[in-house]
């Protein structure tokens, strides 16, 4: 029995390093896992610069002309200097536009349905949707609000959005019905958080017949709009041509070409923001 209690006595710092080990080794599989998920964060924020700075899809001549002042339409950067404002030269507008791109797209790439806009003496600004803000909706309030506060000639604001980036005007809206005037939807997915089905502000829906969930969505999307919608068919257009962000595979390819399809959408909006008006 001395014998065997001697043995034990020698293996018990054995069997100490036996557990270190393991413990190292479980540590070590949890750093890769966290060296893994970093790699990847970094990936996704690398993806998404270059996507937002057009590295990736490039940007067309139209739109590099489109964010440049010209004689009718003066530009200027704001904010973070990826969002853009859109003045008409001529005028001194009372009705200014906030619109949302869609997802974490180049906010440039709609720089030319913003010109069609603004030529027509509205102001426009188009705010950024970096893929690192998500849908805080607290903070893209205040930055709303920062934008009208920034302009106090502007009497009129209605706020808008593309696709699933509407959902952060349609809540602002709905919180701040004394600072909105009316709402502009583009191919846009509320949903019972964001429902404007209530409201009793003037609502423009714009959506094209080649949307690759077109029928499902508008059936979808009734139920949080109001009966007074006003609704802006494009036929043959599709939810990716309000801007210039070229093809992507989910989508059905359009019939009609981007400027044909940014013209029908810049002609609603005027027409929209001209019953405004009277």
């Amino acid at each position: 029995m001395t014998e065997i209690a001697s043995w034990r006595a020698l293996w018990k710092p054995f069997g100490f390093l036996k557990r270190l080990f393991k413990e190292l080794e479980r540590l070590m599989k949890r750093l890769r896992k966290t060296i893994l998920v970093l790699v990847g964060l970094a990936a996704l924020v690398g993806i998404n610069w270059a996507l937002f700075s057009g590295v990736v899809l490039g940007i067309p001549d139209e739109v590099k002309d489109a964010v440049l002042s010209n004689d009718k339409v003066r530009v200027e950067n704001w904010e973070d200097k990826e969002s853009y404002l859109f003045f008409p030269a001529a005028d001194n507008p009372v009705t200014g536009l906030i619109l949302y791109p869609e997802g974490n797209l180049d906010v440039r790439l709609y720089a030319p349905l913003a010109q069609m806009i603004a030529k027509e003496g509205y102001q426009v600004v188009f705010l950024s949707r970096r893929f690192e803000r998500g849908y805080d909706f607290a903070a893209e309030a205040i930055r709303m609000n920062n934008v009208i506060a920034a302009h106090p000639t502007i009497e009129n604001w209605v706020v808008g959005g593309l696709t699933w980036s509407s959902v952060l005007p349609a809540d602002f809206a709905l919180k701040n019905t004394e600072k909105v005037d009316a709402v502009i939807l583009l191919a846009s997915r509320l949903d019972e958080a964001t429902s404007m089905a209530e409201t009793d502000l003037p609502v423009l829906y714009i959506y094209g017949t080649r949307d690759d969930e077109n029928e499902d969505l508008l059936n979808q999307q009734a139920p949080y709009l109001p009966a007074h919608t006003v609704y802006g068919k494009i036929d043959g257009g599709n939810r990716l041509q309000y801007g210039y962000t070229g093809p992507m595979a989910r989508d059905v390819a359009a019939d009609i070409s981007v400027g044909e399809q940014q013209r029908a959408a810049a002609d609603y909006i005027i027409f929209f923001l001209q019953s405004l008006d009277k």
